[in-house]
C-alpha cells in the first residue's frame, strides 16, 4: 500500500523577523512537503487571503502578542472567513505564546478554527503533533 504525499501550506504570522525565520527553519528541518508563507502582520495576511493573493493555508501559526492585531483577533477573523466562505479542513489555527496564563486567551478564542496553544519556543515535536492532530499525512520528501 503506497502513501500519497499531501502538500501542505503553512502560514507563520509573527511580528518578529527572527521568530518567523526560526519557525520556517524548523519546518524546513523536518524535510516535509510543506510550503511556508510568512507574514509580519495578521491584518496583511487577512487582506491577502480575502483578495485571493495567496492560497488557503492548511494550518496557521500565529503569535499571540502582535501590534496591529493579536493572535486571538486573527483567529476570530479567520473563523468568520471560514464560516462565510464555507471552508472546511483549512486554516486550522494555533497560537504560539510565551504567556503562561492562557485561560483568558482561551475564553476569547472559542471557535472551530482555533486548535490550541503552543508554548514558546516552538520545537519540531510541536510541529509533528500539529500535523498529526490536523489529520495531515505529510511524508518526507523523496531524496
Amino acid at each position: 500500500m503506497s502513501s500519497k504525499i499531501i502538500e501542505m501550506i503553512l502560514a507563520i504570522i509573527d511580528d518578529c523577523d527572527i521568530t518567523r525565520f526560526v519557525h520556517a527553519k524548523l519546518v524546513k528541518h523536518l524535510e516535509l512537503d510543506i510550503d511556508v508563507i510568512k507574514y509580519n502582520c495578521g491584518r496583511k495576511f487577512l487582506d491577502d487571503l480575502k483578495d485571493q493573493k495567496i492560497d488557503l493555508p492548511d494550518i496557521v501559526l500565529t503569535d499571540y502578542n502582535m501590534k496591529v492585531m493579536n493572535g486571538v483577533g486573527l483567529i476570530n477573523e479567520l473563523d468568520s472567513y471560514r464560516s462565510k466562505n464555507r471552508i472546511e479542513n483549512k486554516l486550522f489555527s494555533y497560537i504560539i505564546t510565551a504567556n503562561k496564563d492562557i485561560s483568558t486567551i482561551t475564553n476569547d478564542c472559542k471557535n472551530e478554527t482555533f486548535q490550541g496553544f503552543i508554548m514558546k519556543p516552538l520545537r519540531t515535536d510541536h510541529l509533528s503533533d500539529i500535523f498529526e492532530k490536523s489529520g495531515f499525512n505529510v511524508l518526507q520528501k523523496a531524496i
